[in-house]
């Protein structure tokens, strides 16, 4: 069985590149699955029990703007999900739409990231996320 720490849905394949170096500078031993469309991460979600450990499952990195079912309706399903519901969701796109920003929110999203466009500034803000839901978070939650 396959551990995973954290689940990387973009389907830009650039930025999906730039996530997983900004992972692995911060911490090379995190286990990452990518996934490109929202279709592929339902699947994940109904299947994953046979191939993958999810009770390693630290943090979903999510696109707003993915193919075959968008980011909303993926937050929305995981939300709905008992495996994945507690599982912290950021939700990293390019979109600065309030609509969005306020329909990621209502759907359950932990927190809503705007991608930087410079290499430097997307890393920064890329381990100061991980800082936050891997190291702070999720080690106070093995505390309770």
């Amino acid at each position: 069985m396959v551990a995973i720490d954290i689940l990387l849905v973009e389907d830009n394949s650039s930025d999906a590149e730039l996530s997983l170096r900004a992972i692995k500078k911060y911490d090379s031993g995190l286990q990452v699955l990518h996934l490109e469309d929202g279709e592929k991460v339902l699947h994940f979600i109904k299947n994953s029990k046979d191939k993958y450990n999810i009770n390693s499952l630290k943090l979903i990195i999510l696109d707003l703007k993915i193919p075959k079912i968008n980011g909303l309706e993926v937050l929305a399903f995981i939300k709905e999900s008992s495996q994945f519901k507690n599982t912290p969701i950021v939700m990293l796109t390019s979109s600065m739409e309030e609509k969005d920003i306020e329909a990621a929110f209502k759907k359950g999203v932990n927190s809503y990231l705007v991608k930087p466009m410079i290499y430097e500034e997307y890393t920064k803000m890329m381990h100061e996320m991980l800082k936050y839901w891997i190291d702070y978070y999720h080690n106070s939650q093995q505390d309770e």
